[in-house]
């Protein structure tokens, strides 16, 4: 017979269990190891290649230079506080207020009357608030983005982004620069009242765009037009307009309202 069956019972059981105990405590001392070595590795992840990749994507852009300089900064700032464990990856408080902050400095950035700034910053608040609170769902978050950048917001912040990089840079003439401001608006209210939809600017769009290397089948604006195709673009939208019916005239965007809106269809006012 075995040593060990001539032990007591309740000897061999607290053995048993002290050795299920030790390994139970082995394998979560590993885990506790393993999730943290997986999230030094993900912050390491994201303050690096991700980071190295917006600021790519933002020197790449068609923003003016002092908005570049902005958003690098706030890209920089962002990786800083993620390596000294300013901003938890893991928890979805820390994550909002950090998206939250850097999100109203960025619109601070923007060359917007300082009306639609307040307005834009003030639907910010309101999502990232609802979204720490529990009031607002993934799935709510991902249908508001989703209505903001395929919705006439996006539409709006195109043109607008089109005009700011582009047309005022340029070498058009004070007129030319006008009237393209006028087009450019004229569709951006066409899309906002659903005469113009995506697809009908799609062929345009093919015309200044190149494919994006980073992302297969994907294409990304030009970083410089010519004034050439400047002015072509700006025929191809007046077209668009005037197919679609909308008056030539002089179009204020409210990035505010159409934020408001996007943000009303899914939370409600």
């Amino acid at each position: 017979m075995d040593e060990v069956e001539l032990q007591p019972a309740k000897s061999r059981v607290n053995k048993w269990l002290v050795g299920c105990l030790g390994a139970t405590l082995i394998f979560l001392a590993l885990c506790v190891a393993g999730y943290f070595y997986i999230k030094s590795k993900v912050v390491e992840f994201i303050a690096t290649e991700m980071h190295d990749q917006i600021v790519h994507e933002i020197d790449a852009s068609a923003l003016p230079d002092d908005q570049k300089q902005a958003f690098t900064a706030i890209a920089d700032r962002l990786a800083d506080d993620l390596r000294a464990g300013r901003i938890s990856i893991f928890d979805k408080k820390s994550l909002t207020a950090a998206a939250q902050g850097a999100t109203t400095e960025a619109i601070g950035h923007l060359n917007l009357p300082d009306d639609q700034k307040a307005g834009l910053i003030t639907q910010v608040n309101r999502v990232a608030d609802g979204y720490r609170e529990d009031k607002i769902s993934d799935d709510q978050m991902g249908e508001i983005f989703d209505k903001l950048f395929n919705g006439p917001f996006g539409a709006s912040m195109g043109a607008w982004g089109f005009e700011a990089a582009h047309v005022y840079g340029s070498g058009l003439s004070d007129e030319q620069k006008k009237d393209a401001a006028i087009q450019l608006r004229r569709v951006a209210r066409g899309y906002a009242e659903g005469k113009i939809s995506k697809s009908d600017l799609d062929p345009h769009w093919q015309k200044i765009s190149i494919p994006d290397p980073d992302k297969p089948g994907e294409r990304k604006m030009k970083e410089h037009l010519t004034d050439s195709e400047i002015l072509a673009f700006i025929e191809d939208m007046r077209t668009e307009a005037d197919k679609a019916g909308v008056p030539n005239e002089l179009y204020k965007i409210d990035f505010a309202t159409e934020m408001k809106k996007a943000v009303d269809e899914v939370i409600g006012e």
